[in-house]
């Protein structure tokens, strides 16, 4: 299904611009990593905005199909720092992060959504705007729930020392972008091979 491929695709990309971000901590690696993940708890993009390297231009939020679905993960990502571990200008910090399991999440909406949308095309009922309200607001109610299902995922968080202004920043990874969408990647792999599947039969 494009539309549900779409949609992971532009929440990918915001993750992705997010990821490109640097936490500015002042002298120790931790302070770094509690101001990342402050900053993602309270949605504050203009903040977390401040922290963009000198490479890139801005933090998009722009894609209003993934931004509402942002908002109700982030506030939800709990870390844990477990130890921190500080080599000249670079450090680690290994955390425990946790955050709503957008594996399990997306496999049901798939299975619930489904249905309805191959019903729709089956008739030629297709209407885009309708599949688009549909799978968005199945997320934000899974997201909303006091029960959403979580997962758990422990990440070294790698730091460098900026040599003029002496604040660690932290460096983006693929296992951190990863932790903090509650496995988001791997989600959007079992929805294109849901889809590719129920297409095919």
């Amino acid at each position: 299904m494009k539309l549900f491929l779409k949609k992971f695709i532009g929440l990918m990309t915001c993750f992705c611009l997010l990821m490109s971000i640097t936490a500015c901590g002042g002298q120790k690696p931790d302070e770094a990593v509690k101001g990342f993940f402050n900053a993602l708890n309270k949605n504050d993009f203009k903040t977390v905005a401040t922290f963009l390297n000198n490479n890139s231009k801005k933090l998009s939020n722009d894609n209003e199909d993934g931004s509402k679905i942002i908002k109700k993960i982030f506030p939800k990502v709990k870390y844990k720092i477990i130890s921190s571990t500080i080599s000249g200008n670079t450090a680690k910090v290994k955390a425990s992060i946790t955050a709503p399991d957008l594996v399990k999440i997306t496999n049901k909406m798939a299975n619930d959504t489904m249905p309805t949308i191959f019903e729709d095309a089956m008739s030629g009922n297709v209407d885009e705007n309708k599949e688009k309200k549909l799978v968005e607001d199945y997320y934000i109610k899974s997201l909303s729930a006091k029960n959403v299902a979580m997962t758990s995922n422990e990440v070294n968080i790698e730091l460098v020392k900026d040599a003029n202004k002496k604040e660690w920043r932290i460096k983006s990874s693929d296992a951190l972008a990863n932790a903090i969408t509650g496995n988001l990647e791997k989600a959007a792999d079992a929805l294109s091979q849901k889809t590719s599947s129920d297409s095919g039969k």
